[in-house]
């Protein structure tokens, strides 16, 4: 899940007009950043930001003391102007998990400033940004971003289910810690590295999802699904397929799954989200009775050797 190796000081850093790496100190300082900073972005994921401090992708900018506090100094470490998080979980690609500002000064300049400070591992091949506020347009374009692609929702208004091939060769388990790793390869096999889970990232989710479940055939997983509560509703997070076993009814199989979970449990609607040439994809959730709704989502991203 390290974008680089942690970082053992803060030397490169310094250099940076005072940009530093997070540590487990500045937690209390990081929480009221992201609690009252007037500019905040947090990636959909089920992270929580203080689990990514250690990494080299996590810096921050605090207040300078001389203008804060006339030239005296405190033990209390000053309030934070700013901070950002890039972390890839897995590499070799890495999403903007968190960009925290107070609003205070030049944005542009002061996002610049967090950017150069960020030296990704040279395997990190992209980086991406999910925008869910308009806030950071004005400015991605000066941090070396460029718009990629949409992601559009999707909603399921009941929870009736269409008529389904029977797949009597498979069966759904909820998924267990010994599975993750052969989930893990099954990401890393059907999709871009900007849209994997790692083995850690679906640890973490285990614990925070609505069900995880797991298409096996024999003894080999083929298949997964993972949902999380949304309100009345739920959220199917993913959908993943081994690639031999495509258009074989395993996604239906996943998805008719957790809908009669959702049912038993008292909700009335489901929502997900997809990109519009992911035409297999959107073939299921016709089926299914998905419609897509108004609610987008653009993706930015940044080539590594562009920064």
């Amino acid at each position: 899940m390290e974008l680089a190796n942690k970082a053992d000081d803060n030397a490169p850093y310094q250099e940076n007009r005072g940009v530093r790496l997070a540590t487990t100190g500045d937690a209390w300082e990081i929480a009221r950043l992201l609690r009252n900073g007037r500019y905040l972005h947090a990636h959909p994921d089920w992270y929580e930001p203080a689990d990514w401090i250690g990494e080299q992708g996590f810096v921050l900018l605090p207040e300078s003391l001389m203008k804060r506090r006339g030239g005296l100094l405190f033990d209390t470490p000053p309030p934070l102007q700013a901070c950002l998080v890039v972390a890839a979980d897995p590499l070799p690609a890495a999403w903007v998990r968190v960009m925290a500002m107070r609003g205070e000064g030049d944005m542009g300049e002061i996002g610049g400033k967090l950017w150069k400070a960020v030296r990704c591992h040279t395997a990190v091949s992209e980086i991406g940004w999910l925008l869910s506020d308009a806030w950071p347009l004005p400015f991605l374009p000066q941090w070396g971003f460029s718009p990629a692609y949409n992601i559009e929702t999707y909603r399921k208004e009941n929870m009736k289910m269409p008529a389904l091939r029977p797949t009597p060769s498979i069966r759904i388990l909820p998924a267990k810690r010994g599975d993750l790793a052969d989930l893990a390869e099954i990401d890393t096999a059907v999709f871009d590295p900007l849209w994997r889970n790692s083995a850690k990232a679906m640890e973490v989710a285990l614990s925070h999802t609505l069900s995880f479940d797991v298409a096996w055939a024999g003894e080999r997983p083929i298949g997964y699904q993972m949902s999380n509560r949304s309100g009345m509703g739920a959220h199917i997070a993913r959908i993943a397929i081994a690639d031999d076993w495509h258009g074989r009814s395993i996604g239906s199989a996943l998805m008719a799954h957790a809908i009669r979970h959702f049912q038993q449990i008292g909700l009335y609607w489901v929502t997900l989200n997809t990109q519009l040439d992911n035409f297999a994809s959107l073939g299921l959730y016709a089926k299914f009775g998905f419609k897509k709704t108004d609610v987008s989502y653009p993706i930015w991203q940044m080539e590594a050797g562009d920064r």
